[in-house]
């Protein structure tokens, strides 16, 4: 790594150029003993380093950066009774990789017990010098694109997409030779006589926690120094590995066919990945961007010099070759297969395969270990960015983890799964293949105006609630469902104190009810949906689609999850309302006592909230098994998931008022009339004490009817200095740089 002087303007190349030329900045704390050190070259690497395979591998790549001049290897013979002050060991890891047979870490945080006390590792004494500010954009770049696919205007044609990689990319970045010390490790032996043997390695270590910050300083240097050549129309030089990003069998617009004047251009990076989106480009628009990304990663990695080894290419050319930088309109990106022109996403299948066999392994055992459950609830996570309410089925998982994840060999310790975890388990092996049979589409995932909208609440004598349409036709309804003696008995209050239901479990149950009541009416594929309740526990748990310290909650949040994933439908957006502004959702709620027919409660809904359109509000009964189904969630175990998944669709409709009134229907009758046009739906929005909004009001509110924002854009450069660094001349003192 060594910044081109042409972009000397940009915040972080004193910093970037410090790091070439004196080496990236280490502190690593005092010098260990010599017992410390006597003790862990003799314990020497991780058992995953000492198969023939791996010993082979890793001795490989260890004279591979000996040649380069990256590492030199010494004998602990000849240095332990005077080692270097700054030396430090630490064992040495193979790990499986998909692009090679092995890839080296280094266990930095590997913790050795010495004369019954247990030493410190490399990470745990190492103080932070890095800017950790270079970082900051990792968590946005997969949304981003998301987002990205998501709202461009696919009448303007196509995406594609093209990626590039840094090869060895913490191998670019050097630490001094006094600093290399602190990243020893031993060389894995042939034979058991061998000597001891140390690498000494002047490259970042993968393993020691401050390599992705300091990484990070250099790639998203060279992320902005891409951007600012891409932004720039001026042409640029050819670059040597360009070809490799043509696209064979692409049908490119020719310049001028296009309506649109500014289409999409998307620059990401993702440590050492460089990730392009372009819509409908043509060849020139095409061949511009590739160039500005090939030159712009080597005004940060330079490319290999006349005397340099031609194979020392700061980007893979291996990947290249396997067509990762081939613009296209499907490409793996951090692990999904976006589709350029269905616009949709997809878990690569050996991703869900390897998924599926975790599951299966862990569902099977009596005990498991604590690293292997943290490990699936990692993965898992990954899969619920592309299965919308997926995270709802997460919450035992999580508690399990998070509850025993307590001190510094936890990942070791074993446990018996609870039968709410192992349920959890089930639910996925169930889930996770039809979930993923079909690419999600990109829309589903990101914020848009509601199509429907509803307020609903809960007391202890009962639930209640109304919808309406937004943006897609729907009759305004209303529902009201009483709980039974038996579960108001066990509410918490000042003369129940030891209860067993709090209001919050009461308010989320009416949640449920809520979205049960739409699912009669509407096909809610692909729809979005906005639920305004009072309740704040509510509300956070049905945002995050997670309870960890709630158990009733958690047991109703997953089937919640359960029928949502059966829809198809968008995450949920549930926002907060006062009580006392909820009336509609609150009378409905509390009028058991009042009225006691649904004659009666419909006719006093509509003389307290009268509707426009000459619109008549119709009640929804659910069927008396599904409320007692929901309802024995409050205090019963967690049902199979099949009984939720294959939910009766049955309901009753009774509607209007006076004269226009008709007694309880069917719902597969009500919405044959619906279609059959005898009744109509409606299209308007209501505040929370039924009054319709004006058409002004309605738009700023579709604002608030969202999913959480999409991610922000990306700032000018990554320190966030407003200012452009590239194609100013540098000063005088900085010219011959480039020749030093």
């Amino acid at each position: 790594m060594r910044p081109d002087p042409s972009i000397w303007n940009h915040p972080a190349f004193t910093c970037l150029w410090q790091y070439a030329t004196k080496g990236c900045p280490v502190d690593c704390g005092p010098t260990w003993s010599r017992d410390h050190l006597a003790a862990m070259a003799q314990r020497g690497p991780h058992k995953s380093a000492t198969s023939p395979e791996a010993i082979q591998c890793l001795r490989e790549e260890t004279m591979e950066k000996v040649e380069q001049g990256l590492a030199r290897i010494v004998l602990w013979d000849d240095i332990k009774d005077a080692p270097h002050p700054n030396l430090k060991i630490s064992p040495i890891a193979a790990v499986p990789h998909k692009s090679r047979p092995f890839r080296s870490i280094l266990d930095l945080s590997f913790q050795l017990r010495v004369n019954g006390l247990t030493m410190p590792s490399v990470n745990e004494t190492t103080t932070p010098l890095s800017n950790h500010k270079s970082m900051e954009q990792m968590g946005r770049v997969l949304w981003r694109i998301v987002s990205t696919v998501a709202y461009v205007n696919p009448k303007n044609g196509h995406l594609v997409f093209a990626k590039w990689d840094i090869k060895d990319g913490f191998w670019r970045l050097v630490v001094s030779d006094e600093d290399a010390w602190n990243f020893c490790f031993v060389l894995p032996r042939l034979n058991e006589n061998d000597p001891i043997e140390l690498v000494v390695s002047n490259c970042l270590s993968m393993g020691w926690c401050e390599s992705p910050p300091l990484f990070c300083t250099a790639g998203e240097t060279a992320r902005d120094a891409a951007q600012d050549l891409c932004d720039n129309p001026a042409e640029l030089p050819p670059h040597d590995l360009e070809s490799y990003s043509w696209p064979t069998d692409l049908a490119l617009p020719a310049p001028g066919t296009r309506e649109a004047e500014h289409l999409l251009k998307l620059l990401e990076s993702y440590m050492d990945d460089f990730m392009g989106v372009l819509q409908a480009p043509t060849p020139e628009e095409m061949i511009h961007f590739t160039r500005a990304v090939l030159h712009g990663i080597n005004k940060v990695f330079p490319a290999p010099g006349p005397t340099d080894d031609p194979k020392d290419n700061p980007i893979a050319i291996k990947k290249l070759q396997q067509g990762d930088g081939r613009w296209s309109t499907s490409k793996e990106i951090l692990g999904w297969f976006f589709d350029g022109i269905t616009r949709c996403m997809s878990l690569p299948s050996t991703k869900v395969t390897k998924i599926m066999s975790i599951l299966r392994s862990l569902s099977r055992k009596p005990i498991v270990r604590l690293g292997d459950l943290e490990s699936l609830n990692g993965k898992l996570m990954h899969a619920t960015i592309g299965i919308p309410n997926g995270k709802g089925l997460l919450s035992p998982i999580i508690t399990t983890v998070t509850k025993h994840a307590r001190g510094k060999h936890y990942k070791n310790k074993t446990l018996r799964l609870n039968q709410t975890t192992r349920q959890a388990l089930q639910d996925w092996l169930t889930l996770l293949p039809a979930a993923l049979r079909n690419p999600i589409p990109c829309t589903d995932l990101m914020p848009a105006p509601a199509d429907f909208v509803g307020y609903c609440d809960a007391s202890k004598n009962g639930a209640g609630g109304i919808w309406f349409g937004l943006n897609k036709d729907l009759p305004p309804i209303v529902w009201r469902i009483p709980f039974p003696e038996r579960i108001q008995q066990q509410v918490i209050s000042q003369n129940n104190p030891h209860g067993k239901i709090s209001n919050s479990d009461l308010e989320m149950i009416g949640l449920l009810f809520q979205w049960l009541v739409l699912e009669k009416f509407v096909d809610l594929a692909h729809a979005h949906v906005a639920i305004w309740c009072d309740n704040t526990p509510t509300v956070a748990w049905a945002t995050k689609l997670l309870a960890t310290k709630a158990r009733t909650a958690a047991r109703i949040l997953r089937i919640l999850a359960l029928r949502m994933i059966s829809c198809r439908a968008s995450p949920l957006t549930t926002m907060h309302i006062p009580g006392n502004n909820n009336n509609m959702a609150d009378f409905a709620s509390r009028s058991f006592n009042v009225c006691h027919t649904s004659k009666t409660f419909l006719t006093e809904f509509h003389k307290r909230f009268p509707l426009p359109q000459d619109a008549s509000w119709v009640l929804c009964q659910l069927p008396n098994a599904t409320i007692g189904h929901a309802l024995s969630c409050l205090s019963m175990p967690t049902p199979s998931v099949a009984s939720w998944r294959r939910l009766s669709q049955r309901a009753s409709v009774t509607g209007g008022t006076g004269a226009h009134y008709f007694p309880p229907v069917s719902i597969h009758t009500f919405k044959g009339w619906i279609q059959q046009k005898n009744l109509h739906s409606y299209k308007f929005l209501l505040d929370e004490s039924g009054k319709v909004q004006p058409a002004q009001d309605a738009k700023s509110n579709l604002v608030a009817c969202r999913q959480p924002s999409a991610p922000s854009e990306r700032p000018l450069n990554w320190m966030g200095a407003e200012t452009h660094f590239t194609n100013q001349e540098p000063p005088t003192i900085m010219l011959d740089l480039r020749h030093k």
